[in-house]
């Protein structure tokens, strides 16, 4: 009798029996161990619960635990499984999966299907359905209508949307009293979860919220990492603290650009026979560094180029080591005032060259996205002029879908995906009091005015930012050319490591003041740290690699081939670890990387 009460103690208690049953999802052989904000959550024996918690801190590897101890300790339970994503609801039935791994009584007494959707049959009865709410299809959970259950665990409940919700929601309107778990990491949305989570009581939920402060391992040190690593305080508040922040804020706060507007006008000037609008009076080549921006576009949009002026020396205190927009332009109207009307891509190239040699531009960073072809026709005309390797060395395409990176503070190389980062580092551009905008510009259609009018317009699961993509052309030309400084000025740029300035090591051109070797310890970015001036030759023997220096002229034909052997030498450095651990799938019984 006491073996009976016992085992029916550990049966009825759902955190002791999944500490005895279940193994370590990232750890096979280990048994789970709940953390005790775990724990409080699956002791609490209500109906409805609503969850709010921060990343990487258990919440869905704590609903996969309580869903299979309803499983296997209950008889004909119909549990609905939901997630706004078809790859979350592969990652929850992947977790359920290693749970139960090595457990053959649980094992074992359960068939797993995946078609039409996810589903896992008992031997007592009780099944496990998975969905998808649809989001990004707009869907609206159409999969889940007509679906019954007794038990409905929704994750990432917030990133569902209103829509999506209510056709949940229905399911609990034909069978009242049924359970509820709704978990989420905020994105900001003043919906469903917010709701629930503000005003628990009124739609009977009890509220949970826990942050990385309630991690068994925190430590100051972390948090404070943590949030020097994060694009933004909003992003550190929603992601690490489970806080609601903003869900489609301006990036760019109104009051800081207000600040950074000036009276100050662009001088009319004459080039080629042609006036520009838009020169400064003070054009600095000798002194101050000069950094372009540029957004290829089609003829109907027109390629953006914006210059930036870093202001080294100014007769004006205010504007002493700042940053200012000092020329921009949309090269369609310039082709349009010259009869212009036929090959758009060649002519908007050769219009890039002219201004970037014409302002005396150290970089020159375009956006990859559309501009393929376009560098290649400047490489090419670099090419015929026997200035390759000056082309290779001063312009750069950057690709916004890719990774980009960068060093801590504290020595450790970090990466982050491309956009993030190049608008995070225009934010903190602008928050640092470094940008100066001319008055004429704020207007909706021009660069103060796309600034104003760039804001997030959705936050995925994984915490990646989606930004608006109408009227932002010429931001994304000046957001390009804060990241050549950043690239090529700041310490924190890995460009600083040695194979990177061997790469680079012409950037600083000898005929431009502004990119003159010997001088590159006065020429950083305020706040970083000086460094000594770089013997390139030695260092290029060093790694192996031909030294030219470019400013003496004889650049050879086979340099672009010598760089790419020089990235792929560097990418073949990241990939000695060796294959990552690999582990069994127990739905398919094949090998699965994790």
């Amino acid at each position: 009798m006491s073996d009976l009460k016992s085992t029916y103690e550990l049966i009825k208690d759902p955190v002791r029996w999944c500490e005895a049953y279940l193994k370590d999802p990232d750890n096979g052989k280990d048994p789970l161990v709940l953390r005790n904000y775990q724990k409080a959550i699956l002791s609490y024996r209500g109906k409805k619960r609503v969850i709010r918690m921060g990343r990487q801190m258990g919440k869905t590897v704590s609903m996969c635990a309580e869903i299979i101890w309803k499983a296997v300790t209950f008889e004909d339970k119909k549990i609905l499984v939901v997630a706004p994503y078809q790859s979350q609801v592969d990652r929850i039935f992947e977790i359920i999966g290693h749970m139960i791994h090595d457990v053959p009584e649980i094992q074992d007494s359960c068939t797993i299907r995946r078609s039409p959707f996810y589903s896992i049959e008992f031997g007592n009865g009780t099944t496990i359905k998975g969905f998808t709410a649809g989001t990004r299809s707009g869907q609206a959970a159409e999969s889940v209508r007509g679906q019954t259950g007794s038990d409905i665990y929704l994750d990432e409940v917030d990133y569902m949307g209103s829509t999506a919700v209510g056709a949940v929601k229905a399911i609990e309107n034909a069978r009242p009293g049924i359970s509820i778990w709704a978990s989420s990491t905020p994105c900001g949305k003043r919906e469903q979860f917010w709701l629930w989570s503000t005003q628990p009581e009124l739609f009977g939920f009890k509220a949970f919220h826990y942050t990385i402060r309630d991690k068994p391992d925190y430590s100051p040190e972390e948090e404070r990492r943590f949030r020097e690593e994060a694009p933004t305080e909003n992003y550190f508040a929603q992601e690490f603290m489970a806080e609601w922040g903003n869900e489609a804020q301006g990036v760019y706060p109104q009051e800081l650009l207000d600040n950074a507007t000036r009276a100050y006008s662009y001088k009319p000037v004459f080039m080629d026979g042609v006036q520009l609008p838009g020169c400064l009076l003070e054009h600095q080549p000798g002194q101050n560094i000069y950094v372009m921006g540029v957004d290829w576009n089609a003829e109907g949009v027109g390629t953006r180029v914006v210059v930036w002026e870093w202001m080294i020396a100014s007769q004006n205190a205010n504007f002493q080591n700042k940053f200012r927009v000092f020329y921009h332009e949309n090269i369609n109207d310039y082709l349009k005032s010259r009869g212009v009307g036929y090959q758009h891509n060649i002519e908007s190239t050769k219009r890039v060259i002219q201004l970037a040699e014409h302002f005396s531009c150290s970089h020159v960073y375009t956006d990859k996205g559309y501009g393929h072809t376009n560098m290649e026709l400047i490489m090419d005309t670099y090419k015929k002029k026997g200035q390759l390797e000056k082309a290779i060395r001063m312009y750069k395409p950057v690709d916004f879908g890719s990774k980009v990176s960068i060093q801590s503070p504290d020595g450790r190389t970090i990466e982050k995906f491309a956009k993030e980062f190049i608008v995070s580092n225009a934010q903190r551009f602008l928050e640092s009091d470094m940008l100066i905008f001319p008055i004429i510009e704020d207007e909706k259609y021009k660069l103060i005015g796309q600034f104003r009018q760039f804001v997030v317009e959705k936050i995925g699961v994984t915490g990646r930012r989606k930004y608006t993509d109408v009227n932002e052309d010429s931001h994304t030309a000046a957001i390009l050319g804060l990241y050549a400084f950043f690239e090529n000025y700041s310490i924190l740029s890995t460009i600083n490591r040695e194979e990177e300035i061997v790469r680079r090591s012409g950037a600083f051109r000898k005929d431009l003041p502004a990119r003159d070797v010997g001088t590159l310890s006065e020429k950083h970015i305020p706040g970083s740290t000086n460094t000594k001036p770089t013997n390139f030759g030695k260092l290029a023997e060093k790694h192996g690699y031909r030294y030219v220096d470019g400013s003496k002229g004889d650049p050879r034909d086979d340099t672009m081939s010598e760089v790419k052997a020089m990235r792929i030498n560097k990418v073949a450095q990241h990939i000695k670890s060796g294959p990552p651990r690999r582990r069994t799938n127990v739905f398919s019984g094949s090998r699965r990387n994790i």
